[in-house]
């Protein structure tokens, strides 16, 4: 004689821990455990985990709104926004003074120098929209080599 399995009461709160797995690029790993050790060293321990920083920060996520800090939603919504967009690599030469101010400033903050450079160029384009006639003027001149039709999306027109 086989149980039947009863459905789930409504009224049972979970009480037991849910196991969340986050895969991060080894740069962002390293300035996040860069991060732990300050923070330990700040608050007179021996470590701070990374799974503490991270219940943290989920607990600052859920708190009542107007406790959070300024602009945190608006940041956190900026970086979710480009979160699916596909990486491409770029490439760059910058003068070495301002290398070197890149790598102390980003040491100094707890971040990698690639995700310094892609929020200031986040917030530059956003300062700095491309102008309507420009963009007419780049599908025309994709029209004009015949890739519009590749690019453009059903009901587009150019």
């Amino acid at each position: 004689m086989t149980e039947e399995l009863k459905p789930a009461s409504k009224t049972e709160t979970r009480t037991r821990p849910i196991r969340v797995t986050v895969d991060l690029p080894p740069a962002d790993h390293q300035a996040l455990k860069r991060w732990c050790n300050t923070a330990a060293l700040d608050l007179d321990l021996t470590t701070v985990a990374l799974a503490q920083v991270l219940r943290a920060l989920a607990a600052e996520l859920t708190a009542d709104p107007t406790d959070r800090l300024d602009g945190l939603d608006d940041r956190l919504r900026a970086r979710l926004a480009g979160a699916g967009e596909p990486e491409v690599d770029l490439t760059t030469t910058i003068p070495k003074s301002l290398q070197q101010q890149l790598s102390l400033t980003t040491a100094v903050h707890n971040t990698t120098i690639e995700a310094a450079v892609t929020e200031a160029l986040r917030m530059w384009l956003a300062k700095h929209p491309p102008r309507r006639q420009t963009v007419l003027d780049a599908a025309q001149q994709l029209a004009g080599l015949g890739l519009g039709d590749d690019l453009a999306g059903e009901g587009d027109t150019l």
